[in-house]
């Protein structure tokens, strides 16, 4: 054999010898990690693969029953949504009583359901039940026991309901009364206060329509009398003054004054004006006090004309009114 061949031989059985040795201390390394990482000590053989399996859940878990003063909640929800009533506890109250008292609330909108107990509830379970029931009914509850009542509703206000629990309790301790009482006083219709009050306002706004006419009426026939007596007395001092004019004219045309004669030609025209505008009533207080003026104005011309003419005619005689 070759001396290269044989030397070779030993080369090649020592890398063998070290690919045992690594292979060896790879498996012995896994064996040590694997069972660590499972959770188990170090060196311990791996347990058996152990199936998982979901925990029950709470929809499929048995329900409890509800019990309030030994009195089965969901037996006595179970009879109030069949007929509106429910007798727990050995009730001995007349079953078709009470739900003829349940329709008749039910016709008058009041959503009722009477639980009768035959035993004494005390008032917090009385009122505890009534709640828990009308919880899953609806409507309004009454909770009677032998020596205690009790109710729960979302329907009535807290007068409605004051009234009616006192209604209730006033009835006695029969059931059936008790339910009929809470039920009539529950439904029964109050005062209309609000009718009362809009027919009171409506009234009072028809009773001051009607002063405001009369009143507007009466200051309107007031004023016109008032205007007619104006004018009649306007009237009157124009008559009066009549005289005057009469001398004043006569005399301006001797004192040959073309002034005088304006002045009075101006003042008596308005004379004749008014003379016509005052033979019928004067149509608004403002006409009355502006032809009050202008009377006031035809009295001052002609005063001072008369005034004025006596100087410059001081012998001369004004003629007589019947002239």
């Amino acid at each position: 054999m070759p001396a290269d061949q044989q030397r070779s031989r030993p080369r090649g059985g020592a890398r063998r010898v070290l690919f045992g040795v690594v292979a060896t201390l790879l498996t012995l390394s896994l064996g040590w990690l694997l069972p660590t990482a499972a959770g188990l000590p170090a060196g311990a053989p791996a347990a058996a693969a152990v199936p998982l399996t979901a925990p029950p859940s709470a929809a499929s878990a048995p329900r409890l029953t509800e019990v309030i003063g030994s009195v089965n909640v969901d037996q006595a929800v179970r009879d109030v949504q069949a007929s509106g009533v429910a007798l727990a506890g050995g009730s001995t109250a007349d079953a078709n009583a009470l739900r003829q008292v349940v329709s008749s609330a039910r016709g008058k909108k009041l959503q009722l359901s009477v639980v009768s107990v035959g035993f004494n509830l005390t008032g917090a379970d009385a009122e505890a039940l009534a709640k828990a029931v009308q919880s899953r009914v609806n409507g309004t509850v009454l909770v009677l026991s032998t020596d205690s009542s009790a109710d729960y509703t979302n329907e009535l206000s807290e007068s409605q309901r004051a009234d009616a629990r006192a209604a209730s309790v006033a009835a006695g301790r029969d059931d059936v009364a008790a339910a009929r009482a809470y039920a009539n006083a529950a439904t029964a219709e109050g005062f209309p206060w609000f009718i009362v009050m809009i027919c009171v306002v409506v009234a009072v706004i028809v009773g001051a329509i009607i002063w405001g006419l009369v009143r507007r009426n009466k200051s309107h026939q007031m004023d016109e009398q008032q205007r007619a007596d104006l004018t009649a007395a306007l009237r009157q001092r124009l008559e009066r003054l009549a005289p005057l004019v009469l001398s004043v004219g006569s005399r301006v045309d001797v004192a040959g004054r073309p002034d005088l004669s304006d002045r009075f030609a101006r003042a008596s025209g308005e004379f004749s004006q008014l003379q016509e505008e005052l033979a019928t009533p004067l149509s608004s207080r403002g006409e009355v006090d502006s032809t009050t003026a202008r009377v006031a104005e035809v009295e001052k011309v002609m005063g001072r004309l008369d005034a004025e003419l006596d100087d410059l005619l001081p012998g001369m005689e004004p003629p007589s009114p019947q002239a």
